[in-house]
């Protein structure tokens, strides 16, 4: 998880699409993890490959968000079904 939020940090990445699997591995690590980072720079988070579950929705907005970022449940051809 150091890596993932160092990556943000070191080159002021904007937008992150991510599928909640890794969100929910980040929650489970934990804010301490998070504390260590500074993501200032983070103002989007694009969900991907499946949907999101509120409880972890609302802890990657406070969390990594600080409250302020903007989460997006992205829908494409994975979400929508068959052919």
């Amino acid at each position: 998880m150091e890596h993932f939020y160092g990556i943000i940090e070191k080159y002021r990445v904007t937008k992150v699409f991510r599928a909640p699997t890794l969100l929910r591995m980040l929650a489970r690590y934990g804010r301490e993890a998070v504390k260590n980072h500074d993501l200032w720079s983070l103002r989007l988070i694009s969900i991907v490959g499946e949907p999101i579950d509120i409880k972890t929705w609302h802890w990657i907005y406070k969390n990594i968000g600080n409250e302020k970022i903007e989460i997006n449940n992205t829908c494409g051809q994975t979400e929508a079904g068959g052919t």
